[in-house]
């Protein structure tokens, strides 16, 4: 074979590669932008007035109750260190 001969299948594997990658290249759709957030980060922490885990006011913490809020104040105060 010619040295022309040999060459025209790779450079049409070449060629046809360049054309495959142009046109998926038309094809990627540009990422969309980040969503807002759903809440507002500043928003202060706790359960909003009617939750069904909202506290009854009138009723006092239990021992246990108040000794697991006092572990979580402390892990919180650790965390914002």
């Amino acid at each position: 074979m010619r040295p022309t001969a040999r060459a025209l299948p790779a450079r049409l594997t070449a060629a046809l590669w360049r054309a495959l990658v142009g046109f998926g290249a038309l094809w990627i759709q540009p990422p969309e932008p980040a969503p807002e957030p759903a809440f507002d980060v500043a928003a202060p922490r706790g359960v909003p007035p009617q939750h069904p885990e909202r506290l009854c006011p009138e009723e006092p913490a239990s021992p246990a109750e108040r000794a697991l809020w006092a572990q979580l104040a402390e892990l919180d105060n650790w965390l914002d260190q």
